[in-house]
């Protein structure tokens, strides 16, 4: 099942996905010499639990819903290392989850799943090694890779 985007939805998933990227560059500048050892094992666990498995890589699709599920849990483990609930808020009122699901269909390839996956990973690397300029690198590469991604595959179901 492929989904045709409108360009006003292109502009739509491309906004959301740049207000996530700056708050999450926020977060990083403002936390990361500060991390303590317990919240980057938090990050990198639900980090971790994103990576497709060995039997969704030999499927080649994942459920889409099940993949965001994990993948928001990220995003707030990462945004909350700032402890500031009003960040934690905007993020929520991104409602991304609720914009994907209207334009993703309901299963999705694993490569792409696994690539940004990786991504993700190299940030809560990053974030391990205290290194801000390194993870906002991480952040803002994941970020550019998703919506790059995202809508060459999309380009290409239209066609």
């Amino acid at each position: 099942m492929s989904t045709t985007l409108t360009a006003s939805d292109e502009r739509n998933i491309a906004r959301i996905l740049d207000a996530r990227c700056a708050l999450s560059l926020g977060v990083v500048d403002m936390v990361v010499h500060d991390l303590r050892d317990e919240q980057v094992a938090k990050l990198r666990t639900v980090a971790e639990a994103a990576v497709p498995d060995e039997s969704a890589l030999d499927a080649e699709m994942m459920d889409l819903s099940e993949l965001t599920d994990v993948v928001v849990a990220f995003h707030e483990v990462l945004i909350g290392l700032a402890e500031n609930h009003l960040l934690l808020d905007m993020l929520r009122g991104l409602r991304i989850p609720a914009a994907f699901h209207q334009v993703l269909p309901d299963v999705g390839a694993v490569d792409i799943h696994a690539a940004w996956s990786e991504g993700r990973l190299r940030i809560v690397q990053c974030l391990e090694a205290r290194d801000r300029d390194a993870a906002a690198e991480a952040v803002r590469d994941y970020h550019a890779d998703i919506k790059r991604r995202f809508f060459e595959r999309h380009a290409g179901a239209a066609r």
